[in-house]
């Protein structure tokens, strides 16, 4: 009996100093009113919806390369998206659409960068000069060389049959896909974000041109040299196919 009694006495005076400490605290700490615990409630969504959403971005790493952390995610997606995984798929909004509006827009985009860079490095070249500098930096081998430098073909999306034939391979599709993703941070973050990712990749190579290599990737010119050297007349040439979308044609010729 004597030790049920004290067990007793334990449990009350335990109470007693719950009660005097909980007492003390709602003296020095109010409870919250309910505006501010719906305040609290909503910063804890907060930092639980941003932690959601950066484990859930799928281009968090690209964006790292790209140095370029977009505001509208769809915008880089859409320009990863090639026709063949967007039929495949009959993918709706948001993306709906391939890269090749975006493609197209990139194109103008990175034209008017390289002229920029070589007008202003330059500046005593002749309009002939800037043009074969700008017509053998911005095409499809220059602008794809960029591309895989940033593993924009690793990132690609594209569908099952164009994967089986290798088109993550080809060289086309890497310089399309800058051209997309150069509009993409254009529509997103505006010119001046959209010239100093392209400047990234070709200012210092600008710089450092010789006019000298001007003519080295330009073969039918160096094909005329050629034969003229030899006394042979001018050749001659037949268009045998074409191919690419609308705005961005391949011509595919044979000397005659």
């Amino acid at each position: 009996q004597a030790q049920s009694h004290s067990t007793k006495t334990e449990s009350i005076s335990r109470r007693r100093i719950k009660r005097s400490l909980y007492n003390t605290l709602m003296l020095y700490c109010p409870p919250m009113s309910d505006s501010a615990k719906k305040s609290v409630k909503k910063a804890s969504s907060c930092r639980a919806s941003t932690r959601s959403s950066r484990s859930k971005n799928p281009y968090a790493s690209l964006e790292r390369v790209l140095k370029y952390r977009f505001r509208k995610k769809i915008y880089l997606q859409r320009a990863l998206a090639h026709s063949s995984w967007v039929n495949e798929r009959h993918i709706g909004p948001p993306v709906r659409e391939s890269y090749e509006r975006l493609e197209f827009l990139g194109d103008a985009i990175v034209d008017f960068a390289i002229s920029d860079l070589a007008f202003r490095s330059h500046p005593d070249w002749t309009e002939g000069d800037l043009s074969k500098l700008r017509g053998d930096l911005a095409g499809a081998p220059s602008l794809a060389e960029c591309a895989r430098a940033v593993k924009l073909d690793e990132f690609a999306h594209i569908g099952s049959g164009e994967e089986k034939a290798e088109g993550r391979k080809r060289e086309a599709l890497a310089a399309d896909l800058f051209e997309a993703v150069t509009a993409a941070i254009y529509v997103d973050g505006g010119l001046e974000e959209a010239l100093r990712f392209v400047a990234r990749f070709f200012k210092k190579k600008i710089s450092a041109f010789k006019i000298t290599e001007l003519d080295r990737n330009n073969y039918k010119s160096r094909l005329q040299e050629f034969l003229q050297a030899f006394g042979y007349p001018a050749p001659s040439y037949r268009l045998e196919k074409e191919s690419g979308p609308p705005h961005h044609r391949i011509f595919t010729s044979s000397v005659c």
